[in-house]
């Protein structure tokens, strides 16, 4: 396919469910951004792309692919599951088990169609794209609910707010390119750049990394970043605060003094014994245990039944669940609770080393760093995504659960295809990141616990407008915290809920303050009825 085709893409639909289809189209050639097509109905994008071999981008395929497989269903293209046997007039899909939209291929008589979601290389709004590359162009707004018949003609301002969508894609999608990174996901673009530029190729990476025998023992102690509210200031409105940030948590996480399991690893029966060639491993124990007075809790356990999968907990319900461990948060475990009847079952013990991320996170943090000191926006945010995309790429899941479109009741529904294993990658890096970053967090909450009162993966928010003792506090430095806002009142309902009245300015007699709600699924319009009266759960 000639790279010279490639398009950013979107589609403007109608809001009513008795009428949804769409009412404007936008392909805008990401090399030549003077090149653009427009249209007003899906049969007129799939005439467009019936005329060449293209890639086209849309910036979240789980909606716009929604429409082009309800036309494709209903004129009877053929699903094909081998993308690489496709016949003319026929179609696959890339889509998770969780309904993510990865990509399309469309089969014409004279032409082959790739269509990839550029939401997973770009994890970003539109808005932010265009704001945080500091773009010529920015996001417009038209009245999303006037009616629009079929065929209606676009009027300059629909066309404008259309363009300017596809445009800031296209210019994104353009440096993109432009610094060497073509996979479909930011995470798959860092884990490439790693394996090839900082690790010696694919067969080096496998030596060191080789692909785990053990993967779904060890994805047990995969866990995610300690977000969670401080009970004693849950659903209370409170006073003057701070915020604070971790500088590159996940980067710092991977980077030294951090060390690293590699190779193959040795399993042992019951519990660990200290063993200098082996220091890491992973721990399958037994226990009852309580949290202590004035601590954090540590643990979520997830698809373990009598325990809620978003709740930290204090108290174990029952013995004889078993629960694997890294090292790290083995410790961290001893530390925060009373654990008795302990009973290790078994666990895997890895050689270590420091250093193994070193190169590619100082290449990017200082690529990073140039940018800024230049103003290169484009480059700034990019060095920044390559930052914090790789480690999730480690600890990619080797089954693969697909979905699979068709018609029901004449609606696009989905239904689940024939689990698949692929080769893992290195899970155990994926476990001890994440575990670091948590050790990172937890410790520096615990530090000021009776000030903590919220924690969101690498945020730190406390009471009272002053420092912190202890906190390891500075603007700029890898993993060091860095004062982020302070704010004058606020209130914490849950993980993700959240509200804060931001100082964004001030003088000698006077405090410019903004209203920050954190809520997911709320939109810009109720959080702006949002009040500390009516902010409740």
């Amino acid at each position: 396919m000639n790279t010279k085709n490639m398009y950013s893409c979107d589609f403007e639909t109608t809001p009513d469910p008795a009428d949804c289809r769409v009412w404007a189209w936008v392909a805008i050639n990401i090399l030549n951004t003077d090149e653009r097509f427009y249209g007003n109905t899906i049969e007129g994008f799939i005439q467009w792309l019936s005329g060449k071999s293209k890639k086209c981008y849309f910036h979240n395929l789980n909606f716009d692919g929604s429409f082009i497989l309800d036309y494709l269903l209903k004129t009877n293209w053929k699903l094909n599951k081998s993308k690489k046997d496709l016949q003319p007039y026929e179609f696959n899909t890339l889509i998770s088990d969780k309904g993510f939209f990865y990509t399309m291929a469309l089969k014409f008589p004279k032409s082959n169609i790739e269509i990839i979601d550029s939401l997973k290389i770009l994890p970003y709004s539109v808005n932010a794209i265009a704001k945080g590359w500091r773009l010529p162009v920015q996001k417009l707004t038209i009245d999303y609910k006037e009616y629009r018949e079929y065929g209606h003609e676009l009027t300059d301002k629909e066309k404008a707010y259309i363009t300017n969508d596809a445009l800031i894609v296209a210019l994104a999608l353009k440096n993109v390119f432009e610094e060497g990174y073509h996979k479909i996901t930011a995470g798959s673009n860092a884990f490439n750049f790693y394996v090839e530029k900082c690790a010696g190729g694919k067969k080096r990476f496998k030596k060191t990394f080789p692909p785990p025998q053990n993967d779904s023992y060890l994805r047990k102690a995969y866990r995610g970043g300690f977000t969670y509210v401080n009970p004693i200031f849950q659903n209370k409105s409170v006073g003057a605060g701070r915020v604070y940030d971790v500088n590159s948590l996940y980067p710092y996480s991977l980077h030294s003094p951090h060390a690293f399991p590699y190779g193959e690893p040795v399993y042992f029966t019951g519990e660990y014994q200290r063993n200098e060639k082996y220091p890491l491993y992973f721990q399958r124990f037994y226990a009852d245990f309580k949290l202590k007075d004035d601590h954090l809790p540590t643990l979520q356990l997830k698809n373990t039944p009598g325990y809620i999968p978003t709740e930290y907990i204090t108290e174990s319900i029952n013995s004889n669940t078993p629960i694997t461990m890294t090292s790290i948060d083995l410790a961290l475990f001893f530390e925060h609770y009373d654990v008795e009847n302990y009973r290790p079952i078994d666990g895997y013990m890895y050689k270590s080393k420091i250093g193994l991320f070193d190169n590619y996170i100082d290449y990017f943090y200082e690529q990073k760093r140039i940018a800024k000191s230049e103003g290169n926006y484009a480059k700034y945010q990019l060095a920044k995504l390559m930052l914090n995309s790789f480690y999730g790429k480690m600890a990619t899941n080797p089954v693969v659960n697909s979905r699979w479109p068709y018609l029901k009741n004449d609606q696009v529904a989905y239904y689940p295809g024939e689990p698949e294993t692929r080769e893992p990658v290195y899970i155990p890096v994926g476990c001890f990141c994440t575990a670091y970053a948590r050790d990172t967090t937890i410790r520096a909450a615990q530090k000021c616990y009776n000030r903590f009162m919220y924690a969101d993966t690498d945020s730190l928010h406390v009471l009272g407008d002053y420092d912190v003792p202890g906190l390891d506090v500075d603007d700029y430095r890898l993993g060091a915290f860095k004062h982020e806002s302070t704010f004058t009142q606020a209130k914490y309902l849950r993980a993700k809920l959240y509200m804060e009245q931001i100082i964004t300015g001030e003088g000698n007699d006077f405090l410019l303050c903004e209203w920050d709600v954190k809520g997911a699924g709320m939109t810009k319009r109720v959080k702006n009825f949002v009040n500390l009266n009516n902010f409740c759960y």
